[in-house]
């Protein structure tokens, strides 16, 4: 009977061991993955201010991104996520605007 308690015991505190803290789950993979379903979240392009034909090419690529900003305006559902990329597209336009 002792040893019976005594092997269970052992067997518990080694399953106990091999369990992943709770800080280490966030790094195994699987643990807070996002969803596939998802909307990919929209990241400035990096950029940086030039002079003469930079600065053109600089403009030429706001008006590229109004597009597109404006393009997935149109496909966009997601009130949250609507308001985000109504709210980007305004300050492109206002940059934009100071190009001309």
């Amino acid at each position: 009977m002792k040893t019976s308690i005594g092997a269970l015991a052992g067997l518990l505190l080694a399953g106990m061991a091999s369990m992943p803290s709770a800080q280490a789950q966030g790094t195994w993979p699987g643990y807070n993955a996002p969803s596939p379903y998802a909307a990919p979240r929209y990241v400035e392009p990096r950029r940086e201010p030039g002079y003469g034909s930079e600065m053109r090419e600089r403009c030429i690529g706001l008006h590229r991104e109004a597009e597109i900003l404006r393009h997935r305006l149109d496909r966009e559902w997601n009130p949250m996520e609507r308001a985000r990329t109504e709210g980007r597209l305004r300050e492109v336009r206002d940059r934009a605007e100071r190009c001309r």
